[in-house]
């Protein structure tokens, strides 16, 4: 019995466990399939953005024509809101955006898609001087691909400039 022992551990340590070159190049080709697949992007899917009415604390707005009422975009110094197919999404100020009205920045982020609204550079003149504006919002999604660009004009209430980290409100 005490030689039986070692004599079925060396058999269970042959080199037929080891892989055969043959299957370590099918398993190598597939893993390159499987990483291949994984890269591929998915469709575009457009969007449409639908009108959003008044948004509590959010003083300016992305109309897709001067006379367009309500806008499709709606923002300010901390979100930016718009409508789609019913659902209201949210997005996030990128801080570190250009500020294009007194408080107010040119990028947003959300969970599934990204906005920007940009500037005619010829027009300049208005851009933070002026409560209206021309510019293009741009839709992206999570793979920064554009699903949805319009032409409009930009308008904003009061400044929303916050106050600066650490001051106290005065009343």
């Amino acid at each position: 019995m005490a030689l039986l022992l070692p004599a079925l551990l060396l058999i269970g340590c042959s080199k037929s466990d080891a892989i055969a070159p043959s299957n370590a190049a099918e398993d190598a080709r597939a893993i390159a399939a499987v990483e291949a697949a994984q890269q591929q992007l998915p469709p575009v899917d457009f969007v449409t953005l639908q009108p959003i009415a008044e948004s509590d604390g959010l003083p300016c707005a992305f109309n897709l024509s001067a006379s367009a009422k309500p806008p499709v975009f709606r923002f300010g110094a901390e979100a930016g809101r718009v409508m789609i197919e019913g659902d209201v999404k949210t997005f996030a100020v990128d801080h570190g955006s250009i500020e294009i009205y007194p408080g107010v920045r040119q990028e947003f982020d959300g969970k599934e898609f990204s906005l920007a609204l940009q500037h005619d550079a010829d027009d300049a003149d208005n851009r933070g001087n002026a409560s209206r504006w021309p510019a293009k919002l741009t839709m992206r999604d999570s793979h920064d691909r554009p699903v949805f660009l319009g032409m409009g004009v930009v308008s904003c209430g009061a400044p929303t400039s916050a106050p600066a980290p650490g001051s106290i409100p005065q009343r």
